[in-house]
């Protein structure tokens, strides 16, 4: 009955089980398609606005200092390091600009006052299903805003007559770089910021209520400091039920082991070729982990050849299971020429996002709609379209701008019309598989319960005509070791042959009688055997044989066999003469 009831158990949950569609293994790789379908509303395009009034003194050479550099250049003239040729004076001119342009420049008392407009983008995801989102310090909160704010200005098509002035003409390349960053670096030391405005924005429609892409308003919740620093931060949105991304642990990470970067890549978001409604379709990327780095600051940072660029940052890098163990943080530029080097990018580890979101008082939790999201998906990638179709449906009614749900509605919708469903068949909302499990079991216990009821009958039976057994196991002795009542020695007085003999325990004490007190048994002399060993005898070795007929327990009463020696009830010595025998 125990072994029914377990195997009733076991087939219960394994076909419940096999009917729900249950989560992906925690451990186990899924597809990339499954890790952007159920990744894609927890990912979403990160603004930053920035506006100011920007003022920038124009530069200048004094009098004291075009004296200084006249000299300056005279000298290396007549040391015979420079021609004493009209280009190549004006050359050395700009080059001792450009190596040290806070020595020889100063503000002429003019200004440019623009009013400087400045949108930075990366990525970012959300941890929470009211609409906390983890990015990049350096994409919302940069180290210095008022070098980035003067870069743009300087970088617009109003400044293109300064960068190229006449007085460049004929001069190389390199020079004309060279003087233009310096003064780069002179303005942004004495710009001056004025009315400065921030504006932090979220793109998408997951958790919006509404159905269309949404401009999420948000706010700075924290932000740490720039690389070398741990370059965090996490925004805040007003949001209901917004997909949601799972943190996993980089710890786990072994160098070799694919990895996928999810985001919105400058190059492709912003492409002139693609169509405006384009930008709000993230990029997925793949690759390996490279190595394991440690960043000045003293924490790991990963290494992958991912690709990754300008609007990744911020964006959540992927383990094989669809977890998010980093955050694509900084790439790789070549010393020589400035130029990016793709391949060779890395990522803030996870362990340092929970940390940084423990500060923000964050804990990630995943949303309702991500659970029942990730459930229809299960349904859908094993084909049963009407269990995923309700599942698809609820995901819409919590939330309206999920971008993917539509289309799996529909989806679900055409393979049920075309025939290609293959939930199983439900009663009562369970599996009818269950029904006729249980119905088996059930019948196997109905035919086995008589049978295990006749077996224990005959089992009680069979023990109450069974004799009892001996308390202790019988010992084999030699002749020499039975007690005088149970051998005597010949009268010729020669030794007597070893004889092996069956011993039993001592007979245990005789209950009172509570009719017939109990007396002391007389003493009587033992029996005489026949003698042992005669010759030309018949020799039979071992106690005299006893009487044919049963004998009877003059104790307890009890019949046992003719042969045998004790009483097989109380072990009373039955050749010892009982109370009033002669």
């Amino acid at each position: 009955m125990r072994r029914a009831r377990l195997l009733l158990l076991l087939l219960t949950v394994t076909v419940i089980g096999s009917a729900l569609p249950a989560r992906a293994a925690a451990d186990s790789a899924i597809a990339p398609r499954r890790l952007f379908e159920q990744s894609r509303a927890g990912v979403g395009l990160v603004t930053a606005e920035f506006s100011a009034d920007l003022t920038l003194p124009q530069p200048g050479v004094n009098s004291a200092n075009t004296r200084a550099l006249n000299a300056l250049l005279t000298q290396r003239v007549q040391r015979g390091e420079i021609l004493p040729t009209v280009q190549a004076l004006n050359e050395a001119w700009f080059a001792e600009l450009a190596r040290d342009p806070f020595r020889w420049l100063t503000p002429t008392g003019k200004s440019f006052r623009p009013l400087v407009k400045l949108i930075l983008s990366g990525s970012g995801f959300a941890v929470t299903p009211d609409g906390h989102v983890v990015t990049n310090a350096h994409v919302v909160a940069p180290k210095s805003l008022r070098t980035v704010l003067v870069y743009a200005e300087l970088s617009s098509k109003d400044y293109q007559p300064f960068r190229n002035s006449s007085a460049l003409a004929g001069m190389p390349a390199s020079l004309r770089q060279s003087w233009w960053a310096a003064n780069e670096r002179w303005f942004a030391k004495h710009a001056t910021v004025s009315h400065l405005s921030k504006n932090y924005a979220v793109m998408g429609s997951s958790g919006s209520g509404v159905a269309e892409p949404l401009r999420h308003t948000a706010k700075l919740v924290l932000a740490s400091s720039q690389l070398p620093g741990k370059d965090l931060a996490v925004l805040k949105v007003d949001a209901h039920n917004m997909g949601t991304v799972p943190i996993g642990d980089d710890s786990a990470l072994s160098t070799g082991d694919r990895l996928f970067v999810l985001g919105f890549p400058g190059p492709a978001t912003y492409n002139p070729l693609l169509s405006q409604n384009s930008q709000k379709e993230p990029t997925l990327t793949q690759g390996v982990l490279s190595a394991k780095k440690t960043v000045s600051q003293g924490f790991t940072v990963l290494q992958t050849d991912a690709a990754m660029t300008h609007g990744n940052s911020g964006g959540p890098v992927f383990d094989g299971q669809g977890r998010v163990v980093g955050v694509a943080t900084f790439g790789s530029v070549d010393l020589q020429t400035g130029q990016e080097v793709s391949g060779f990018n890395f990522a803030v580890p996870a362990s340092v996002v929970r940390e940084f979101l423990a500060k923000a008082h964050v804990t990630p939790t995943e949303g309702l709609t991500t659970h029942k999201f990730d459930l229809a998906l299960d349904a859908y990638d094993k084909h049963w379209y009407k269990r995923a179709l309700p599942l698809f449906n609820a995901v819409k009614q919590l939330d309206p701008g999920h971008p993917l749900v539509s289309q799996f509605i529909r989806d679900s919708q055409t393979a049920i019309k075309q025939g290609r469903d293959r939930t199983p068949r439900e009663l009562l909302g369970l599996p009818i598989a269950l029904f006729a499990t249980l119905a088996a079991v059930a019948g196997v216990l109905v035919l086995a319960l008589p049978l295990r009821l006749r077996r224990s009958r005959r089992r009680r039976a069979k023990a109450r005509r069974l004799p009892p057994t001996p308390f202790l196991p019988p010992s084999t002795a030699t002749v020499a070791s039975l007690p005088p009542s149970f051998w005597s020695p010949p009268s010729n007085g020669n030794a007597p042959h070893p004889v092996t003999a069956e011993l039993r325990p001592p007979a245990p004490p005789i209950p009172s009688d509570p009719v017939r007190p109990t007396q002391p048994l007389p003493p009587s002399a033992a029996p005489t055997p026949p003698e042992f060993f005669q010759p030309g005898a018949n020799h039979r070795f071992g106690p005299p044989p006893l009487p044919s007929s049963a004998c009877t327990c003059p104790s307890c009463g009890h019949h046992s066999p003719p042969t045998a020696r004790f009483c097989e009830n109380c072990w009373y010595d039955l050749k010892t003469p009982g109370p009033g025998s002669q």
